[in-house]
């Protein structure tokens, strides 16, 4: 018996019982913003009629992912000015510390979270203080319920 390529290698969908299609127009945006995100560093050139002799043309345009020439973008472009875009821009939010192995600065907290600890603290040490009255009276009244 012979043995095909189809026997050694068979199909996503006698496999997994699924099909490869190509990915709609929602999920092929997040695709090419995730792209532009790791383009984000891209430089901004523009491209004229006025850049006409060859060395102008041939000068190249560096990014971190590519070195294409001018004259690439030139003849992508057409015979029109226009603007290649640069990505998409990121910039933090937040910048961290300059704490280091020796030095922490510690964060800050508000009074009502410190206020709230030094009484955790103050309860684990000297145990529960006297009960209110209000308290006194929801027990009353839940035992009165439970057991009466």
């Amino acid at each position: 018996k012979y043995l095909s390529f189809k026997d050694l290698f068979p199909s996503m969908k006698a496999v997994y019982d699924t099909e490869l299609t190509d990915p709609n127009s929602r999920d092929q945006k997040i695709y090419e913003r995730y792209v532009d995100i790791g383009q984000g560093q891209k430089m901004t050139a523009t491209v004229s009629k006025s850049m006409s002799c060859p060395q102008e043309l041939e000068k190249k345009v560096e990014t971190p992912l590519t070195n294409v020439s001018m004259r690439e973008h030139h003849e992508d472009l057409g015979d029109s000015p226009q603007r290649i875009s640069a990505g998409i821009d990121i910039y933090p939010i937040s910048a961290f510390k300059l704490d280091s192995t020796f030095f922490v600065e510690p964060p800050p907290i508000s009074r009502q979270a410190r206020d709230l600890y030094t009484a955790y603290v103050q309860r684990g040490l000297h145990g529960a203080g006297p009960v209110s009255d209000a308290d006194r009276h929801a027990y009353i009244k839940y035992v009165n319920r439970k057991y009466l």
